[in-house]
């Protein structure tokens, strides 16, 4: 889609994040280990290595308060904030987030206070929450309810981002092309979704880790395949090179 651009710069922990405990001891946020940050940027032209489908690829539970949560999920959530940073700008995550208290949150922060949460670090079920909102648009196009996706889409895209979103028209290639510039991480991923949605391409998941992955146009990947990377294909041919285990003698 070379005649549509996504720009997106924003900023993360030159130290990166870890994971603190609340006050239960259940490792309920994810705190950004300095006060040192450093900006990143990105530019999209074709739906590949997205930052959206690494978002949604880091678990699968549902928000529910109180519930434990896998360690390999909160892990993979933590290294997600770490490569991106929080996913909040200016924006108010409110109206976002499913049946999370005040009384969740550490002292001056609350979900209503975006930039001094984003200054913060994150709530992992916040994070998760967020998360879901966007499986609520990649869910049905994975499996083909395109109508449903779309109005998922219009419903988070009309009540929530417009604000991180400006729009101008630049030469690109010696044609005019639309540059999207982007503000917050949480619009750039749904930016991204909206690129995959309009570029023609499919949702896969992987036959190794059921990670999800897009084929189609730009994104370098045949429509056949089956693998969302390198490291999956060789994993699955060696274990099915591996010898099945011997049984022991009684």
């Amino acid at each position: 889609m070379t005649n549509y651009v996504l720009t997106f710069q924003s900023w993360r922990c030159q130290d990166g994040a870890t994971i603190v405990p609340d006050k239960n001891g259940v490792p309920g946020y994810i705190q950004l280990r300095s006060k040192k940050r450093e900006t990143y940027s990105r530019r999209l032209e074709v739906p590949d290595e997205l930052i959206v489908t690494e978002f949604l690829n880091t678990g699968s539970s549902k928000l529910v308060r109180g519930m434990d949560l896998p360690s390999s999920e909160v892990s993979a959530l933590c290294d997600f904030v770490s490569e991106y940073g929080t996913l909040t700008t200016a924006m108010d995550i409110g109206p976002l987030l499913k049946g999370i208290g005040v009384e969740d949150y550490p002292q001056g922060f609350t979900p209503y206070d975006g930039r001094r949460y984003n200054s913060w670090g994150a709530n992992v079920y916040d994070l998760i929450g967020l998360r879901e909102t966007l499986r609520d648009i990649w869910t049905p196009f994975e499996k083909g309810n395109v109508d449903e996706a779309v109005e998922a889409f219009d419903f988070f895209q009309g009540n929530n981002f417009t604000g991180d979103l400006s729009v101008e028209m630049r030469f690109h290639g010696g044609y005019p092309a639309l540059m999207l510039n982007i503000a917050g991480l949480y619009t750039f991923m749904l930016m991204e979704t909206a690129l995959v949605m309009t570029g023609n391409c499919q949702i896969i998941r992987c036959v190794h880790c059921n990670n999800i992955f897009q084929t189609g146009s730009g994104t370098g990947r045949r429509s056949s395949a089956s693998y969302c990377s390198n490291k999956c294909r060789v994993a699955a041919q060696r274990a099915r090179k591996k010898p099945p285990a011997k049984r022991r003698k009684k």
